[in-house]
């Protein structure tokens, strides 16, 4: 799932960079601005972090209480990753709830200004999507430790 959703926002990150440049040729060369272009950019953007953000927890590089976990006796730290665990999963099911809901009745009355076909369901389910792989990935890192932020800080 990692190998997935990295390789699915580094090719979201790609087309959205070729849109912006395609936005600015356009818009500054040919003096024919695209109104969906924009619009486009963000939603791509939106994608590309919601679909990032479970690398992000899976590798363990979330800003996390590093200097409390380094601080730690040897005896605290599996009840200190235990309450993170908890902490993170309770806000990410909160955040998968709410944003289901929240995709499922504003997402299909509303459309997209510049993209007038589409709904905003297509955006507003990027929160819900990241935030369910999101879990999985904390799930992951909890029975697999891995601490690239600490690693990386010191």
């Amino acid at each position: 799932m990692t190998h997935a959703t990295l390789w699915l926002a580094c090719t979201l990150f790609g087309i959205a960079s070729m849109i912006g440049l395609m936005q600015i040729f356009t818009r500054f060369v040919l003096k024919l601005p695209t109104p969906w272009s924009e619009v486009s950019i963000r939603i791509l953007l939106i994608w590309m972090v919601f679909m990032g953000i479970p690398i992000a927890f899976r590798r363990g590089a979330m800003i996390s209480v590093d200097l409390m976990y380094r601080k730690s006796s040897p005896w605290f730290r599996p009840k200190l990753e235990i309450f993170i665990t908890a902490v993170t999963l309770a806000f990410l099911i909160t955040l998968t709830w709410w944003g289901m809901r929240f995709s499922l009745m504003a997402g299909n009355v509303q459309t997209i200004i510049g993209l007038e076909p589409l709904k905003m369901f297509w955006a507003y389910i990027s929160l819900p999507i990241g935030s369910a792989l999101a879990m999985i990935a904390v799930i992951g890192n909890y029975l697999e430790p891995k601490h690239e932020e600490l690693e990386t800080a010191q």
